[in-house]
């Protein structure tokens, strides 16, 4: 019962930046953002499970930290574009899941670490990361709602992203002994956060010159 709880607290606390980032996937979606989360949740969990059971087996692979980068980089990009207009590019349900899963994969293994040394037993680690899944994306509704009132909201989040793709970059085994160390490091980290963030900026500024007036 102990380690069911310490699962459900770490994976809640540890998953709330993963659920504002979901929030802006979802954005400007017409499906039904609770049920969304439910099955997202669902899908979530046992994804996790498995790869917390089966986590000493893929995480020192060398590489699999640069391509795992490379994906959150490219969320990172993605959630920086922030378009005026309301004719966006619907994902169909089963799709939108699907990137949900996978986004909250490559954000999370760091938490599937951390997860890894609490407990293996899967019943405990997949009721206590269920458990604190469904509350988190069934507040989806909320993060949209709050990042379509706040768009500086969700640039931010994506500088957040990005610096969580440039960390497994640099963590990754072909890349960490050729890294510099201390605040080096810090700067790259910050440095990468930065540039996406004025990319973000400047596809609002952008968007919001284009098309130009007619005379």
């Amino acid at each position: 019962m102990q380690q069911l709880a310490t699962v459900f607290v770490l994976n809640l606390l540890t998953s709330i930046d993963n659920a504002i980032v979901i929030g802006g996937i979802a954005q400007k979606t017409r499906h039904n953002l609770m049920i969304v989360g439910l099955v997202s949740a669902i899908i979530l969990a046992a994804c996790r499970t498995a790869l917390i059971i089966g986590v000493l087996s893929f995480v020192n692979i060398p590489g699999f930290r640069i391509g795992l980068g490379l994906v959150v980089l490219f969320v990172a990009l993605r959630l920086s574009q922030i378009s005026p207009s309301p004719q966006r590019k619907e994902l169909s349900f089963s799709r939108l899941v699907f990137v949900i899963v996978v986004t909250d994969l490559a954000l999370s293994v760091d938490n599937v670490v951390s997860l890894s040394v609490v407990t293996k037993n899967p019943w405990t680690v997949g009721t206590g990361i269920l458990l604190s899944l469904i509350p988190l994306l069934m507040l989806i509704p909320v993060f949209v709602n709050i990042m379509e009132r706040i768009m500086w909201i969700q640039i931010l989040a994506a500088g957040f992203v990005a610096e969580l793709g440039a960390d497994a970059i640099t963590d990754d085994k072909l890349v960490v002994s050729r890294m510099p160390t201390g605040w080096r490091e810090v700067v790259i980290r910050a440095s990468v956060a930065l540039i996406v963030i004025l990319y973000g900026i400047w596809r609002i500024y952008h968007n919001r010159k284009w098309p130009p007036t007619q005379q």
